[in-house]
């Protein structure tokens, strides 16, 4: 369990996927606008908080969080999601409320919502 929220943080380390172990990542209530490619590396990942934030965008990589249940992203500027969110097949908790998304039928979520 890592919990770095309310630290106004702007960035993570290029590196932070080196955390392979981790399976529980509370980062919300920081001012995070991308997160690193090598994010995908967190194979164990299952809970990630990111809600309150100011992401723009998730990494290509994302779709690797192949262990992801539990995935919080409310009130961020994501306008989009990475194509393949539908192959995180054990993802059970997803909440994107309060971001200008504009869902395409590549993120495998558009007849989900639409």
């Amino acid at each position: 369990v890592l919990n770095l929220s309310q630290n106004q943080l702007v960035e993570l380390p290029g590196n932070f996927g080196q955390l392979v172990a981790l399976c529980f990542l509370y980062l919300q209530d920081n001012s995070l606008t991308s997160l690193p490619e090598s994010f995908g590396q967190l194979e164990a990942l299952q809970h990630l908080n990111l809600e309150h934030n100011r992401l723009k965008r998730l990494p290509k990589t994302f779709v690797q969080l192949k262990m992801l249940q539990v995935l919080r992203l409310d009130d961020n500027e994501l306008t989009c999601l990475p194509a393949g969110l539908d192959q995180l097949s054990l993802l059970r908790v997803a909440t994107v409320d309060q971001n200008p998304l504009v869902i395409s039928a590549d993120t495998g979520l558009a007849a989900a919502v639409g």
